[in-house]
């Protein structure tokens, strides 16, 4: 959650000369809090779960549970829209700041690719959804910022592809290298321990 905050208001005041005389970072500074806890309290929720946590988290920032400090005089004024999941947001560090679902920045990337789909490679192309969108702009944040983040959920959903499209196409190979080191259900902690120790780790 910490971490999350960290990045995402470090991208947001990045080109801030003086970001103390912003007089926005409070309500970024609020409003991160809240995306925080939505993508580290509620994100290893399952599809029903995400359900729960959404009327959960909303109630909670209504005050049902314990009313708002005072400090926000009993509200908070940028509500998260009523459509669909808490999920389904991201916030926009533009004036005091915004919730936008994540389509927009889906339609925003398809805007901008010229990219040709090669036949010979048909089986490898990820086609832009939500999910990647979200994993990518993530993955954009918590890279560069050198912090872990961990993707959960079935297997077959994607993760795996996702996360190997980004780091093969998507990050500059000067900078870094991409290791892979794949699991499975019957893998254990002593062939995890052996794989590392046959390999030239340099850091």
């Amino acid at each position: 959650m910490i971490n999350w905050i960290n990045v995402c208001m470090q991208d947001a005041i990045k080109e801030e000369e003086e970001p103390e005389k912003n007089k926005n970072v409070r309500s970024w500074l609020i409003y991160t809090a809240q995306w925080a806890c939505i993508w580290s309290l509620g994100a290893t929720s399952d599809t029903d779960s995400r359900i729960k946590f959404d009327l959960f988290f909303r109630e909670l920032l209504r005050g049902k549970f314990e009313p708002i400090p005072d400090i926000f005089q009993g509200k908070f004024d940028i509500q998260i829209p009523e459509k669909g999941l808490v999920h389904d947001y991201y916030f926009a560090y533009k004036n005091r700041g915004d919730w936008f679902p994540w389509e927009n920045l889906m339609k925003a990337s398809e805007g901008t690719g010229t990219a040709t789909v090669s036949m010979k490679n048909i089986r490898r192309y990820i086609v832009p959804t939500v999910d990647t969108t979200r994993v990518n702009f993530m993955l954009d944040l918590i890279v560069p910022s050198k912090r872990p983040i961990l993707f959960v959920g079935p297997t077959g959903t994607g993760k795996s592809a996702y996360v190997q499209n980004y780091l093969m196409n998507k990050i500059d190979k000067d900078q870094y290298m991409a290791f892979f080191i794949n699991f499975s259900a019957q893998t254990s902690n002593n062939q995890v321990q052996v794989k590392d120790q046959n390999e030239d780790f340099s850091f």
